[in-house]
C-alpha cells in the first residue's frame, strides 16, 4: 500500500480567474491535492476509486470537499497546492497521487497537452498515456471544448509532475525529439533504418503521407508512412540512403514530411553518424512485434580472422540505453558484445516484449557476425540482471553460460507481490500467466549453463542478500556456478560492475554441446508459447496452459534407451539426432515401458484421457494450441499487430473505443518505442492484413470486424451480454479481455477489449497489459467494481483448452 495524493489545478485564458489571479501563461501554477491510501503495485486489475468515480460522472473537487473512498469507507479533504517557481508541483511529504486540471478557453482550439512526472493523462474524460520516467516528450494533441476542459494525471515514479498547454503547433509536424536512429557503418552498401514521431493535430485520419530522407551527397530514399489517425502519434520508420564517405563524420540529413502529391508538410534536418565497423556503433531493424524501429549496440571484438567469434548478448538495467550498456565493455579477443535495448530504457523488465527483442536483436546479429552457435553467452545489469536470470530461465540451451550483475532472479519477488496465500483465487489464476516471469522456479534449467554471479556487498538499491538467495538456491543442484561479492561495491562501481574479466574468463571455459551429445535433461517451461524446447526434446502441449510443465531425462545410447518423468505435460516430441539412426528405441516415460521403432524421425508422444502414452503420427493441427500460438492476452500483441476500433456504435461508444486504442498506441509507443496502427472496423480486411495480431476495440454490437474474426468463438460479447458457453453474464457494467486465435492465420490471434455498456466499457480503461510482472490469461470477465474492488469483482477468467474449447480450459468463475 502506498499514500497517493490527488491534485486539482487550474489555469485560465482570457478574463478568466482562477484562485483570485489571472492567467498570463500555459504553464499550470495552482491547484489541490487529495491525500489517501490506495493501493498500488504490479496488479493486473487496477484499484482506483477516483478514476471509478470520474468515470461515473461522480467526481467534482473542490477546495474543501471530502471525498470517500468505498474500499474502506474513509474519507480525505481536497485541499490547495502551489507549483514552484519552476512550475514544479511538489507534493506533501513525498506522497504520490493525481493531479486535476481545468482549464477555460474562450473558443474551441487544438493544441498539445504535455506533462512530466504522470503515468496517465485523462483529458474531458477521456484516458492518454503520461510521462512517469519523465521523458519530457509526451505531447498529446487534443481539441479543447469552448469553456471548461478538465484533465486527470495520476502519478508516476516520484512526488513532483508539471503541465502545460502548447497552442503554436502545425497540424502535421515531424518531432525531432525520441527518434531512432543508427550508426553508417562505413563500408557497408545499403540502407538503414530510422524512425521519427509524426503528430496529427487535425480531426481527420490522415493517409498517403511520404517521408524523403536526402544525404548531403544526394542521394534520396522515399518511403511510405501508414495512416495516422485523428489526433494522434505516429513513430514512422523510414529508409535512410548509404553515403560514399570514407572516414567517420556526422551527416546531417533532410527529412521531408509531404502529402501524396509531393507538397511539402514540414521540413527537419536529422544527425546521422558515420563510423568504422570496428568501434563501438548502433544498429537498427524492423521489429516483427509491431513494424517498429528499434535498436542494439555493438562493443565490436579485435578477433583474428582464424577463429569464429563468440556472441555476448548484454542485457541493460533501468534507465540505461543500449549505448550506454555496450560503452562499458572494451573489446573482446575473441567476441562481440551485443546490447539489445529492452524497447526502453525501461522498457519491459526484460519480459514480455523485452524479452522477445532480447531474442529478435539476438538471432540477427549472430546471423550478421557469423557466431559460433557453441558460444553464445548472456550478461546483464541490475534489471539486465534479472534479465539474465530471466531470459537464461526460459532459454536454457541458447546459452553457454550466464552472468548476472547486480541483478534480482524473480520480478514479483523483487516488487514486494502479495504472498501467494494473500492472494484470491481470481488473482492466482490470472498470475499463473506470468508464470514464465518465475525464475525460482525454473531454476533447474540453470543445469544447462554454467553460472557466475557478481553483486557488490554494499548494493543498496539490488540488496546483495537476493544474489546471496540464488547462490544457497543453487548451491542445492548446480555443479557449475561462481560467486563474488565485490568488497565495498555499490549498485554500480564503474565499468567492471558488468566488464569483469573474471566473468569472460569464466565464459571461455563454457560452451553450448551438440545436443545429439547430450545425455540428461532437465528442464521446465511456463508455456511452449515462451520457451518448448532443450536440446533434444520439446514440450509441446500442456495438460494445464500456463502451469509449470517439467520433464527429466537420460539417455542410455548403448542400450538404446530413453528413461524419464513428466509432469503437466500432454504432447511431447523426441527430436531424431538423439537416436542417431538406431532403428528402435526403449522408451521408459512416467513408469510405462514402449518399444518402438523409431523409423529415423522425430517421435511423437501423444497422453491419452488414460493418461497413457502412445506414439502419434502427426503433430496436432496448428489450429489448436502449439509452440508458435499458446494463448495468454498479451500474446496477442504482436507478429505486426494492429489496433482495430469499432465504429458502429453510439456516438459515446465510438469516441471511447477509438480513444482506448489511440490510448494504447500512446502507451506502448512510450513504453515500448512502438508504431501501431489504428485501423476502424469498417477498413479491416483480412486479405489485407494477413497473419497480422489484431487487438480488437469493442463488441459484437459496435465493432464491424467482430464477425470476421470471432464469429466461431465461443465467448461472445454484445451490449448487454456476455455470452461464455452456456453461461450468460448480464448488464451494462460487464468488460471483458481476451484472446482467440485468427482461424485464417497458423500463428497470429485476436486480442479483445470489450465492454457490454458504458460502465463496462470504462472498466476497461486501464493498460495493466503493458506492466512486466503481470498476468492476463486467455479470458477475463470482470464488472465495473473491479476499478475499485479488483480481483473480488472478476468473474471469470482462465485458459481454454489445447482445442481452444471452454470445456477442457482451466477457468476460475465466480
Amino acid at each position: 500500500m502506498k499514500s497517493l495524493v490527488f491534485i486539482v489545478i487550474c489555469v485560465t485564458m482570457g478574463l478568466s480567474t482562477v484562485f483570485g489571479q489571472k492567467a498570463t501563461n500555459y504553464q499550470f501554477t495552482e491547484g489541490l491535492y487529495l491525500n489517501s491510501s490506495v493501493l498500488y503495485d504490479r496488479t493486473c486489475i487496477i484499484s482506483d476509486p477516483v478514476m471509478s468515480a470520474l468515470f461515473l460522472g461522480q467526481l467534482s473537487p473542490q477546495e474543501g470537499k471530502e471525498f470517500k473512498f468505498n474500499f474502506d469507507n474513509h474519507t480525505q479533504t481536497w485541499k490547495k497546492l502551489k507549483a514552484n517557481d519552476k512550475g514544479v508541483f511538489i507534493f506533501p511529504e513525498n506522497a504520490t497521487g493525481h493531479l486535476y486540471l481545468s482549464y477555460n478557453s474562450d473558443k474551441e482550439k487544438i493544441v498539445w497537452f504535455q506533462s512530466i512526472g504522470n503515468t496517465m493523462t485523462v483529458i474531458n474524460g477521456l484516458p492518454h498515456e503520461g510521462d512517469h520516467y519523465s521523458f519530457g516528450w509526451t505531447q498529446i494533441p487534443v481539441k479543447l471544448k469552448k469553456g471548461l476542459n478538465e484533465f486527470i494525471l495520476t502519478s508516476g515514479r516520484g512526488p513532483t509532475m508539471s503541465a502545460k498547454i502548447i497552442d503554436e503547433i502545425k497540424p502535421i509536424a515531424l518531432v525531432t525529439e525520441d527518434m531512432t536512429l543508427p550508426d553508417q557503418i562505413l563500408g557497408e552498401e545499403d540502407f538503414c533504418w530510422g524512425s521519427i514521431r509524426i503528430i496529427n493535430s487535425t480531426e481527420k485520419q490522415i493517409n498517403g503521407l511520404l517521408l524523403e530522407c536526402t544525404t548531403p551527397s544526394g542521394s534520396i530514399l522515399i518511403n511510405k508512412v501508414a495512416s495516422i489517425g485523428a489526433f494522434s502519434t505516429m513513430k514512422a520508420p523510414f529508409k535512410i540512403p548509404h553515403t560514399d564517405a570514407l572516414e567517420e563524420q556526422q551527416l546531417d540529413c533532410t527529412l521531408i514530411l509531404m502529402n501524396k502529391v509531393g507538397k511539402i508538410i514540414d521540413k527537419i534536418q536529422i544527425p546521422i553518424s558515420l563510423k568504422n565497423k570496428s568501434r563501438h556503433h548502433s544498429r537498427t531493424f524492423i521489429s516483427e512485434i509491431d513494424r517498429s524501429v528499434q535498436y542494439y549496440s555493438v562493443c565490436p571484438g579485435q578477433i583474428p580472422d582464424s577463429i569464429k567469434p563468440a556472441m555476448f548478448l548484454s542485457v541493460h538495467g533501468a534507465s540505461v540505453e543500449a549505448r550506454g550498456q555496450a560503452a562499458a565493455y572494451m573489446p573482446k579477443s575473441w567476441g562481440h558484445v551485443v546490447a539489445a535495448t529492452n524497447r526502453r530504457p525501461y522498457g519491459f523488465g526484460w519480459e514480455d516484449w523485452g524479452r522477445l527483442d532480447a531474442l529478435e536483436v539476438l538471432n540477427i546479429s549472430e546471423k550478421l557476425y557469423g557466431t559460433d552457435p557453441q558460444r553464445t553467452y548472456l550478461t546483464g545489469h541490475s534489471m539486465g540482471g534479472h534479465g539474465t536470470w530471466s531470459l537464461g530461465a526460459n532459454y536454457p540451451d541458447r546459452f553457454a553460460a550466464l552472468a548476472p550483475c547486480s541483478g534480482y532472479p524473480d520480478m514479483l519477488n523483487y516488487a514486494n507481490s502479495k504472498a501467494q496465500d494473500q492472494k484470491t483465487e481470481a488473482e492466482k489464476m490470472m498470475l499463473r500467466a506470468n508464470n514464465a516471469s518465475r525464475t525460482v522456479a525454473l531454476s533447474r534449467n540453470y543445469l544447462h549453463n554454467g553460472i557466475y554471479i557478481l553483486h557488490g556487498d554494499s548494493d543498496e538499491t539490488v540488496p546483495v542478500a537476493l544474489a546471496q538467495s540464488m547462490r544457497q538456491l543453487l548451491a542445492t543442484f548446480h555443479p557449475d556456478f561462481c560467486y563474488y561479492e565485490y568488497p565495498g561495491g555499490k549498485h554500480w562501481f564503474g565499468n567492471q560492475s558488468v566488464d569483469w574479466p573474471r566473468i569472460f574468463d569464466f565464459f571461455k571455459y563454457h560452451t553450448i554441446p551438440n545436443p545429439k551429445d547430450v545425455r540428461n535433461i532437465d528442464f521446465t517451461t511456463a508455456s511452449p508459447g515462451v520457451s518448448s524446447s532443450a536440446n533434444w526434446i520439446e514440450i509441446y502441449q500442456q495438460e494445464h496452459s500456463y502451469s509449470f510443465s517439467s520433464v527429466k531425462f537420460s539417455f542410455d545410447p548403448d542400450h538404446a534407451t530413453i528413461k524419464g518423468q513428466t509432469q503437466n505435460v500432454s504432447f511431447l516430441i523426441i527430436k531424431k539426432l538423439i537416436l542417431n539412426g538406431k532403428p528402435q528405441l526403449i522408451l521408459d516415460i512416467d513408469n510405462q515401458k514402449l518399444e518402438i521403432n523409431t523409423q529415423d524421425k522425430d517421435l511423437l508422444l501423444k497422453k491419452e484421457v488414460n493418461r497413457q502414452w502412445t506414439v502419434a503420427t502427426a503433430l496436432p493441427s496448428l489450429k489448436e494450441k502449439n509452440p508458435l500460438r499458446y494463448g495468454s492476452f498479451k500474446d496477442a500483441f504482436r507478429h505486426n499487430m494492429i489496433f482495430v476500433y469499432a465504429s458502429k456504435g453510439s456516438e459515446k461508444e465510438n469516441e471511447w473505443y477509438y480513444n482506448k486504442a489511440r490510448f494504447d498506441a500512446e502507451t506502448f509507443l512510450y513504453r515500448g518505442n512502438a508504431s501501431v496502427q489504428l485501423i476502424k472496423d469498417t477498413e479491416f480486411d483480412l486479405k489485407k492484413y494477413p497473419d497480422c495480431g489484431v487487438i480488437l476495440y469493442g463488441n459484437a454490437s459496435n465493432n464491424a470486424a467482430w464477425s470476421k474474426l470471432l464469429a466461431n468463438c465461443p465467448l461472445q460479447v454484445k451490449n448487454n451480454d456476455i455470452l461464455f458457453g452456456n453461461k450468460h453474464y448480464s448488464g451494462s457494467d460487464l468488460g471483458c479481455y481476451f484472446t482467440w486465435p485468427r482461424s485464417d492465420s497458423n500463428y497470429a490471434s485476436v486480442g479483445v477489449i470489450a465492454g457490454t455498456g458504458e460502465k463496462g466499457m470504462k472498466a476497461c480503461y486501464a493498460n495493466q497489459y503493458f506492466l512486466s510482472g503481470t498476468g492476463f490469461p486467455d479470458v477475463t470477465i470482470f464488472n465495473s467494481g473491479a476499478v475499485i474492488n479488483t480481483y473480488q469483482d472478476v468473474l471469470c477468467t482462465g485458459f481454454f483448452g489445447n482445442d481452444w474449447s471452454i470445456a477442457k480450459g482451466d477457468f476460475y468463475q465466480k
